[in-house]
């Protein structure tokens, strides 16, 4: 269960509950049109008489309207059988009509045939047949019936009582071990989505094991309790730039409420202050002072939301904020209102009114780092040397796309709002690897090949990144074309695609002084990557090692530095996947191990022998799988799996013999 816990909040999850609610917004939304279309009502009260999760979880719900819906289905499949009967008639009219020939002079006759002309007389039949047959079929009861429906699915009763019982079956399934898998990984799903609906953000769910998977049972016991934990009031508070108040001390929006500098009550932070971290009286009145300090002389911005915790409170807080500056941007569209969060030095407070706890930071890091200009800077832009010394007019293809795909990267990287960082990313991915020829609905197809393609991915991860990066685009069209703005974790997958083209653009950036369209640099990046794999199948030829061969080895693991790590066993296999040829290793006993200071921070290398092969390996540049990597998880680690990114095999002289 710890595996598939984790690889759930990995995914974008969707549950039964809420794909049922989905469902009742679509009806819902006809119901309020002045002209509901009638085969809409029509399908969608067929998917409630044969939805799953209406007949077995609200039973009760189901049972009581079931024989009315059945008999409005039937209403409904009567009227909407006569209106296409009607609408085949009124067509096969139409075209007798046209088949009539009209005068020289008037010359107004359009072809029945054309594409245009089926497109408007489809759409005038089909609105005509609706108007005329609607009056037929009385919206009230099922408008009644919808709103019983949805009051009851949505209220909070009956989302402890459906997390419950799905608790209650998920651990009698795994304990007497009765169910599929599949059908045990539907309710755990089915339980996470309803917890993050319910206010919990993905960390606060992530099962963490540093040292070995948490025990079956308290795994379940995890679940209960967040089942029975339930959210709290928050306020975030913050100052803000570019707002003044008029008339009045206190404008509220929504959520959000502005207060006048001069007005605001700083009793109630100084009261709520009663953190448990000052050590004496002197540190806390110090602390208050600072709060005083911090909201002197400024606007206050106060946003009141629900959380499981401070993340889910910040991100919910900041959220309504900026949703508030959008409106009065609109409202002044010559003003800009930077978002608070995004300040060059922000601080805010998050208080929660129930326990009477605030937490403050400075934050945005990004505006306390500088860009330190030196050598190492000087050495990074020479790719770049051909786009700043010439006029953009006399730019080649390849130093457009860089040049624009540059742009729409730093657009995205100082956005604020998730779904503008990741439009920004995405254009900035189109902008890089297309033309002006790539039109089409394969643009999808394309990016994703080309983009694998040209950050180098290995065989074993191209389907993974290929899915992701066409997912990526199913977003960016929720965005685009339905203006959708709360898709799931959004931040992390803008976050992702930042990296993808980050990593692109550095590639194509290095080959702008030899290739001047994409496709040339296409086909140079396609010789590079034959290249590569050709030397390194030469020089694993010329040391003596077998591909796709583990060969056992044995040596010392030691710290760059050069102190001794320990003795170790190890496996040694250089793989070709017919496009790259990489190293890996895999660490299966430690046989002793120095007292040494390890940290995250440390590099390690490998001297030793492989089994067979003649000479000294050295292990120069590797990577762990495994993030955590301390002294106490070595001395308990049964492996270690790593990747090699330079190595050597020191063969020893060969010793003239004598005649």
């Amino acid at each position: 269960m710890f595996n598939t816990w984790n690889g759930l909040l990995k995914s974008d999850l969707t549950g039964d509950k809420e794909s049922f609610e989905d469902k009742l917004d679509v009806l819902n939304n006809e119901l309020l049109k002045e002209y509901p279309h009638l085969d809409t009502l029509n399908k969608y009260i067929i998917y409630l008489l044969d939805n799953d999760f209406f007949k077995e979880s609200m039973e009760g719900c189901y049972n009581n309207h079931q024989q009315k819906l059945k008999k409005i289905k039937e209403e409904l499949r009567t009227i909407v059988t006569r209106k296409k009967k009607f609408k085949a008639e009124l067509r096969e009219a139409y075209y007798k009509i046209n088949s009539v020939s009209l005068s020289d002079s008037e010359n107004i006759r359009v072809s029945p045939e054309s594409a245009s002309s089926r497109t408007y007389l489809e759409n005038f039949i089909g609105h005509y047949s609706n108007e005329k047959f609607r009056n037929d079929f009385d919206v009230s009861p099922l408008k009644k019936i919808l709103d019983d429906i949805y009051a009851e699915v949505t209220s909070t009763g009956f989302s402890e009582k459906y997390l419950e019982d799905l608790h209650g079956e998920l651990s009698s399934e795994l304990k007497l071990k009765k169910c599929s898998e599949v059908i045990k990984n539907g309710r755990l799903k089915e339980i996470l989505v309803e917890l993050l609906k319910k206010g919990f953000m993905k960390k606060d769910l992530a099962l963490n094991s540093k040292s070995q998977i948490p025990s079956f049972d308290s795994q379940l016991q995890k679940l209960a309790d967040m089942i029975h934990r339930s959210t709290s009031k928050w306020t975030v508070i913050v100052s803000i730039n570019g707002v003044e108040l008029k008339d009045k001390n206190v404008h509220k929006i929504g959520k959000v409420a502005f207060y006048d500098k001069n007005t605001y009550d700083y009793s109630k932070l100084i009261d709520a202050h009663n953190a448990p971290f000052y050590k004496t009286e002197e540190d806390k009145n110090k602390a208050k002072g600072r709060i005083i300090n911090f909201l002197k002389d400024k606007i206050i911005v106060e946003a009141e939301v629900d959380a499981y915790g401070e993340n889910g409170a910040k991100e919910s807080g900041f959220l309504e904020i900026s949703r508030a500056i959008d409106v009065l941007s609109l409202w002044k569209s010559d003003v800009t209102i930077k978002e608070p969060e995004f300040e060059e030095i922000c601080e805010f407070i998050m208080l929660n009114r129930e326990i009477g706890m605030f937490y403050s930071w400075n934050n945005d890091p990004r505006h306390m780092k500088k860009v330190k200009l030196g050598k190492d800077a000087k050495d990074f832009l020479k790719n770049f040397n051909l786009i700043f010394n010439k006029p953009y007019n006399k730019f080649t293809e390849l130093e457009k796309n860089v040049t624009i795909a540059l742009h729409w990267y730093r657009k995205g990287n100082v956005s604020v709002y998730p779904p503008d960082k990741f439009l920004n990313y995405i254009i900035a991915l189109e902008s890089l690897l297309t033309t002006g020829e790539d039109r089409g609905g394969r643009k999808q197809e394309i990016i994703s090949d080309r983009a694998i393609e040209v950050i180098w991915i290995l065989d074993a991860y191209r389907e993974k990144y290929k899915d992701k990066i066409k997912k990526m685009y199913d977003y960016r069209s929720k965005i685009v074309h339905e203006g959708s703005t709360d898709i799931f974790n959004l931040e992390d997958k803008a976050k992702e695609l930042g990296k993808i083209i980050e990593m692109a653009l550095l590639s194509v950036a290095g080959q702008i002084a030899e290739c001047v369209t994409l496709e040339k640099f296409l086909e140079y990046n396609k010789k590079e990557m034959d290249k590569k794999r050709k030397d390194e199948l030469e020089k694993t030829k010329n040391l003596g090692i077998e591909i796709n061969k583990k060969i056992k080895g044995e040596g010392m693991l030691k710290k760059k530095s050069g102190e001794d790590v320990g003795k170790i066993d190890f496996i040694f296999c250089i793989k070709d996947d017919k496009k790259f040829v990489m190293t890996e290793g895999n660490i299966y006993d430690f046989k002793s191990i120095e007292r040494v200071s390890l940290s995250l921070s440390d590099e390690f290398i490998i001297e030793g022998k492989l089994e067979n092969i003649e000479g000294k390996l050295v292990v120069k540049e590797m990577g762990f799988s495994d993030i955590v990597f301390k002294l106490f998880d070595i001395h308990h680690k049964k492996e270690m799996r790593f990747h090699v990114y330079s190595f050597d095999i020191t063969k020893p002289p060969k010793v003239a013999s004598r005649t």
